[in-house]
């Protein structure tokens, strides 16, 4: 008895760790869920306008080190002049650190105050500040000093030109959408294949078909396991990779299975 346990078990012992895995991911998933990529979340754009086109590379390391949140950054216009930076949420500190060393190198004079402007100009009626009277426009800015914790002038309200600075709110493209695309061909193709399977080797094993798709659905719950646990963005080309994994393990199972139903004619002719 401990002899064919043991036969089980070192027969069947990377499926042994892959099923410790899955649990383990399971238990990450209903603590933490999963991390998406940026992408896939609802995330915020801040977008800047530049005088000058600028260079990736520069622009790049320049946002690397104003922040430690992961980023995608964007070109909003043909002749690289609008760079649009995609983070999960960016706080007043970040836009600031970012505004202050697009400063330095393009000789720009952007600040929190430029994005703010947009905002400010609406929720405050602003728009015909230039007809407005002096106290309407005091007790405006007094307000906005004490909400934002800003100092506007009469002027710098009016400038409607030095709006050069955008925080959007984008929602995530939703990782389910993406499956419904491939969803059904992906189930056809993976049922035709285990059919195939069980016709060719069901004189030898009957049960093959439920074999191997046991083997295939721990194989991928694994490896969305990997992707909980170790915190792996989850994006359109995970969930694709996965599925892709899943088409190529089947594959395999049906050239495994040819070679052992050819060993088993050899050995039906031979006897």
């Amino acid at each position: 008895m401990k002899t064919k346990l043991k036969n089980v078990i070192k027969n069947n012992f990377i499926y042994i760790i892959m099923i410790i895995a899955i649990i383990a991911g399971g238990v990450v998933v209903s603590l933490k869920g999963f991390e998406y990529s940026i992408e896939n979340m609802d995330h915020q754009r801040l977008e800047i306008i530049l005088d000058t086109p600028y260079n990736e590379e520069e622009m790049d390391d320049i946002i690397n080190q104003a922040t430690n949140d992961r980023y995608i950054l964007r070109t909003s216009s043909l002749f690289k002049t609008i760079v649009a930076i995609d983070s999960k949420e960016f706080t007043d500190e970040e836009i600031n650190n970012i505004l202050n060393k697009i400063n330095e190198k393009y000789g720009t004079d952007y600040s929190i105050k430029n994005l703010k402007l947009s905002e400010i100009i609406e929720k405050y009626n602003l728009s015909d500040i230039e007809n407005m009277e002096d106290k309407e426009i005091e007790d405006a800015i007094s307000k906005i000093k004490e909400e934002y914790n800003l100092d506007y002038t009469k002027e710098e309200l009016a400038d409607t030109e030095s709006m050069k600075v955008d925080l959007t709110k984008i929602k995530g493209i939703s990782i389910l959408d993406t499956l419904k695309k491939f969803f059904v061909p992906t189930v056809v193709a993976v049922v035709l294949i285990l059919l195939f399977i069980e016709l060719r080797a069901l004189k030898f094993d009957k049960l093959i078909f439920i074999k191997d798709l046991v083997k295939l659905l721990i194989t991928e719950l694994f490896l969305v396991a990997v992707v909980a646990i170790i915190r792996i963005p989850l994006s359109s080309l995970v969930v694709t990779t996965i599925v892709t994994v899943g088409i190529a393990e089947l594959l395999a199972f049906n050239i495994q299975n040819e070679k052992i139903i050819k060993r088993n004619k050899e050995k039906e002719e031979n006897e």
